[in-house]
């Protein structure tokens, strides 16, 4: 079961453009990015540009 709260007191998103917004800008951090990429724990070996356009591409 899936569920997003909207117009809650402690979050900044009130929908799920907000959402999107805030999700591109974490993953496209160049630092963010540097962590995933440098990370020793990618036991899945997959290309971290990759993931993280597919997530964007999902929630786009």
């Amino acid at each position: 079961m899936c569920v997003l709260v909207y117009d809650a007191d402690d979050m900044r998103e009130n929908g799920p453009q907000d959402t999107r917004v805030r999700l591109a800008r974490v993953l496209n951090d160049r630092r963010f990015r540097r962590n995933l990429s440098s990370a020793r724990n990618n036991w899945l070996g997959v290309n971290v540009e990759k993931v993280v356009s597919g997530i964007l591409r999902h929630f786009g």
